[in-house]
């Protein structure tokens, strides 16, 4: 111990000026005076400062990262937000400063977090939204996170934030991820996030197990309330059929989810005592569906139709009305969403999904996506081929159209309309002249319910 003892000059060979070395605290302790080193406590001191420098100095030499690895972090963290530039208005700019900002600094992933499950470890309050760019997976975990703390988040922030993930990583896989949140919420009960985590798209099928997890997900919706669970099976049905080859890769999953939400909406719409968004008109002497569907269309400024009074209320024969009986008129407006990828149109009361057909198309993408409205229905229609000019009366069961037609009227696209076939392989093909075709029961059901002036959306 004594040769710490000396002039100052012997002291400063134990600082290594200018380094980080811990040997700094040797300088310390040779500071000292020597009546005071000399004594029990100081000695132990001595060496406690010696174990804790040598610590310190084994981390900083051997597991503090290099500057190479904190580059490569760096670069891992900005290949996690690539997306995000896709998904932002470019006149803007907030993709390009978050990255700058993420690139500055290291930080935690909640995608990475998302997917070793290790979520409960994030502390919501110290994370901001503006961290992570709209498209990126970490902004849809983060999403994924605030809906399963049920703080602050709402469906639609979530929904948005996996449609624009799913839209960044296009052709590149992402099913995983977002099947690991809709497993995510599943499991905390958030089964509404679990379906806007989906994004409204089928991608989730991409991943390996999806098929388990999403019919665990319809077997706890079946146990919701039935208003509940009718709004939430039509949000999945909708999201599951936004995609391509629907019918021949999960349609029996499809179908089950659909019969399900049809058995439940029977007990709400198609009830004289169901809660559903209606009001009640009184048939008068001589009244008629017609007149009542004519006077609710002019009251509430929407499509309807005897055929939607005569289904709700289960009226076999409209000809047999009797005086004074109640009739349950619904008052959600009534729209069509053709999916060209999918095959299926799809008719909305409201927000609920009220029927699903799958179609078939125009051959060599004929059938224009744009929005069309319906402006006439005829029964046995007489059609004329446009390319051989032969006539087809309606009354021939050879007719093509087959025995109705639901003519769409647009400023630009004429000739257009859903009908039905006699060509039942044709349905969930391209092989029409353009039209939207129906199987036979499908266009007659349509038929008889769908009103004039509703809107038909045709989607890619």
């Amino acid at each position: 111990m004594r040769v710490l003892r000396g002039s100052s000059k012997r002291y400063d060979a134990f600082f290594f000026k200018g380094s980080n070395c811990p040997c700094a605290l040797f300088g310390l302790v040779g500071a000292l005076p020597a009546p005071l080193l000399e004594g029990i406590m100081f000695r132990r001191l001595f060496v406690v400062l010696v174990l804790c420098g040598l610590a310190y100095g084994g981390y900083y030499y051997y597991l503090k990262p290099s500057p190479a690895e904190k580059q490569k972090k760096k670069e891992d963290s900005s290949s996690i937000v690539e997306a995000a530039s896709k998904a932002v208005d470019a006149g803007k700019g907030d993709a390009a400063s978050v990255l700058e900002e993420l690139d500055s600094h290291e930080r935690f992933s909640p995608a990475e977090a998302l997917m070793k499950g290790a979520f409960d470890s994030i502390k919501v309050e110290e994370l901001r939204r503006n961290h992570y760019p709209m498209g990126s997976a970490d902004r849809f975990a983060y999403e994924v996170l605030l809906e399963k703390g049920n703080k602050a988040s709402l469906e639609g922030d979530l929904k948005a934030a996996a449609k624009a993930y799913l839209q960044g990583t296009q052709g590149k896989g992402g099913g995983a991820l977002i099947l690991k949140g809709v497993e995510v919420l599943r499991d905390s009960g958030r089964l509404d996030g679990a379906i806007a985590a989906l994004g409204g798209s089928n991608r989730v099928f991409e991943a390996k197990g999806a098929r388990d997890a999403l019919e665990l997900l319809l077997e706890k919706l079946q146990a919701l309330p039935r208003e509940e669970k009718v709004l939430l099976l039509s949000s999945l049905i909708d999201a599951v059929t936004h995609g391509p080859r629907v019918w021949n890769r999960i349609g029996t999953f499809v179908e089950e989810a659909y019969r399900a939400e049809q058995k439940a909406l029977e007990g709400l719409l198609f009830s004289p005592g169901g809660k559903w968004h209606s009001v009640q008109r009184v048939v008068k002497r001589n009244g008629t569906l017609d007149g009542i569907a004519q006077e609710i269309e002019r009251k509430f400024a929407i499509p309807m139709s005897s055929g939607i009074l005569q289904m709700v209320n289960r009226i076999h024969d409209p000809r047999k009305l009797r005086w004074k009986q109640v009739i349950r008129v619904p008052i959600d407006p009534i729209r069509v969403v053709v999916e060209k990828r999918s095959f299926t149109l799809k008719v909305f009361l409201g927000d609920v999904l009220f029927r699903l057909y799958p179609v078939g198309l125009g051959k060599d993408g004929k059938t224009p996506a744009t929005e069309f409205i319906v402006i006439e229905k005829k029964k046995d229609p007489d059609w004329v081929d446009p390319e051989t000019g032969k006539l087809w009366a309606g009354n021939d069961p050879r007719n093509p159209l087959g025995g109705f037609f639901i003519k769409l009227g647009h400023s630009e696209f004429q000739g257009f309309g859903l009908h039905g076939t006699t060509d039942p392989s044709s349905i969930g093909k391209e092989s029409s002249r353009g039209c939207v075709r129906l199987a036979e029961d499908a266009i007659r059901e349509l038929f008889l319910y769908l009103p004039r002036r509703t809107k038909v959306q045709v989607v890619d």
